[in-house]
């Protein structure tokens, strides 16, 4: 498996895009908690079947550690900190300092 590199464009606190992992389409839902100054992530199948919610983008965590479902890309999904700080990601990084990458190298 290769790594790659999943292109997110923040264009608000919160919106939906569809992103092909592992050969299949998800629909990527994205928002912005105020009260915890975090990202939250929500996948769907391209038909809209919610498969996880709620999970919070935290620098150098798979967020697909806790997930069992086989609906789900196998691969891990991993927030990381561009600059080596291993900071936690802001509103307005996301996407340029902070990278999501899926796959293993």
């Amino acid at each position: 498996m290769a790594l790659y590199t999943l292109p997110i464009e923040v264009t608000s606190d919160a919106w939906d895009q569809t992103t092909d992992l592992d050969g299949r389409q998800f629909r990527l839902s994205f928002a912005w908690s105020f009260r915890e100054e975090a990202w939250y992530l929500d996948i769907a199948s391209r038909d809209g079947t919610l498969l996880a919610a709620g999970l919070k983008l935290c620098e150098g965590v798979n967020v697909l550690r806790r997930q069992a479902s086989s609906d789900l890309p196998s691969d891990p999904l991993v927030l990381l900190d561009m600059t080596g700080a291993h900071e936690e990601c802001t509103y307005d990084g996301l996407g340029s300092r902070w990278v999501l990458f899926f796959g293993t190298p």
